[in-house]
């Protein structure tokens, strides 16, 4: 076995069901290639150049990597697992050692590169230029929360923004929101609230819904900018149209707490509701349990619906464990929706002892 068979299983997988799963999960193993520097072999062709330099002749040696050719002419750069991979084919007797990483960089911002096709003498799969820009977004948005960004510069922070700024120059929506979020938290470089919402406002422009929550964050709380409640909704609204879990949950609050637009709890008990049809699939996510811990007030508070108790205990003990697993877990924000959820449990608590006696 090698470190990359892990890849070439995938790829065989998704030769033989080309499903959106299978390519997520050929996805997922790049990703976690690159996260952990795997390295590999390329094959390369040389050529040996002689120049005139004062009266000695002098030689250089240049490396070629190979782009191969589909039947349309479009080139891609070919990815192999290990020396077998290679061995079924003919490019040439010469590798050389390589990263996955560098092999997939090369290909997302070569313009000439269609993209990576993994193992092409053997059952072969090609990765898109739309699938590297998802594999080195993921790879952003996890490296930023690696210790070694807590503070600014760094070599890791220095090729993360390079990997961004590249994104953003190709207009790719995602990079906005990541770079945008370094300078929110300030991982790897100086927190500037006004320039994270700048990037939000550009990630927006491309119709990105996270860059819409995240710059309705910025405008309600007046994080980088002017406090605007007008703007703070019109991208509460369509972020959370898109199906954006965060900004179903604020635009419930603005209608519960009667921000910007008049308090109506039926219709923030509506738009909770919906959110949980939303979020129910996703557990991983941070909207998760609070989503939950709204609902159980609702149904603890008789907002917008008939108030339920129990229904109420079971969806606030859910927030609960799930806020405490992404505590644990490192996620930044959950301390302060456990907080919310124990408060609202003890005064349900002593609700349901107050309603028994």
């Amino acid at each position: 076995m090698t470190e990359n068979d892990d890849i070439r299983d995938a790829a065989i997988e998704v030769g033989k069901d080309s499903s959106r799963e299978k390519y997520a999960g050929l996805s997922d193993v790049l990703v976690k290639a690159v996260l952990e520097k795997r390295e590999t072999l390329a094959p390369v062709m040389s050529a040996v150049y002689i120049f005139k330099n004062s009266s000695i002749d002098q030689q250089e040696k240049k490396t070629y990597r190979f782009m191969m050719r589909d039947e349309n002419g479009r080139g891609w750069y070919p990815l192999f697992t290990d020396r077998e991979e290679i061995d079924r084919g003919t490019l040439s007797n010469a590798t050389v050692p390589t990263t996955v990483e560098e092999i997939l960089q090369l290909a997302l911002f070569d313009e000439a590169c269609s993209g990576v096709v993994v193992n092409p003498f053997g059952p072969s799969i090609a990765v898109t230029h739309d699938m590297l820009e998802n594999i080195f977004l993921r790879y952003c948005r996890e490296a930023i929360w690696e210790d070694e960004l807590k503070k600014p510069s760094g070599s890791l922070a220095k090729k993360v923004l390079g990997y961004l700024d590249k994104l953003c120059a190709m207009q790719v929506s995602g990079a906005f929101v990541i770079k945008g979020a370094m300078y929110y938290e300030g991982r790897g470089v100086a927190q500037d609230m006004a320039e994270a919402a700048s990037l939000y406002e550009k990630g927006a422009d491309l119709g990105d819904s996270l860059a819409l929550s995240n710059l309705g964050y910025c405008c309600l709380y007046g994080n980088g900018m002017r406090v605007n409640k007008k703007k703070a909704y019109c991208c509460f609204s369509a972020a959370a149209i898109m199906g954006e879990h965060d900004a179903i949950n604020m635009l419930g609050d603005m209608y519960r707490d009667g921000v910007y637009v008049p308090e109506n709890k039926t219709i923030a008990y509506r738009i909770y509701r919906r959110g949980m049809d939303v979020i129910y699939p996703d557990h991983s996510s941070d909207a998760y349990p609070a989503n939950r811990m709204r609902l159980g007030e609702c149904f603890m508070k008789g907002y917008g619906c008939r108030q339920d108790q129990k229904l109420a205990l079971t969806l606030l003990t859910e927030a609960k464990g799930v806020f405490e697993e992404q505590s644990r877990a490192g996620r930044i924000y959950a301390g302060s929706g456990l907080k919310r959820t124990e408060a609202l449990l003890t005064e349900l608590m002593e609700a349901m002892k107050d309603k028994e006696s």
